[in-house]
């Protein structure tokens, strides 16, 4: 993605757990003319299957899915919190 669109001035979000940062990401998100950076993004923001973008978003993907899975068995009241 970055390769093809310029970022001319990112906005980074900084905080403590439980102090609003994701609803104000998630804010942030919702205006049309920017792009927040989705999860798998920001969790393996390196390229794992070179040249395939679409091959590695899949892999990515089913690979955090799986993660959230594991982590909700683990932690049944993680749905609620978040």
């Amino acid at each position: 993605y970055i390769e093809n669109n310029r970022v001319c001035e990112p906005i980074f979000l900084f905080g403590m757990p439980r102090t609003g940062t994701t609803f104000l990401h998630r804010l942030l998100s919702l205006d049309p003319s920017a792009r927040s950076p989705l999860m798998y993004e920001l969790l393996d923001p390196i390229e794992r299957v070179p040249n395939d973008f679409e091959k590695d978003v899949a892999e990515k993907v089913k690979y955090f899915d799986s993660q959230a899975k594991f982590s909700m068995s683990m932690v049944p009241q993680l749905k609620t919190m978040h």
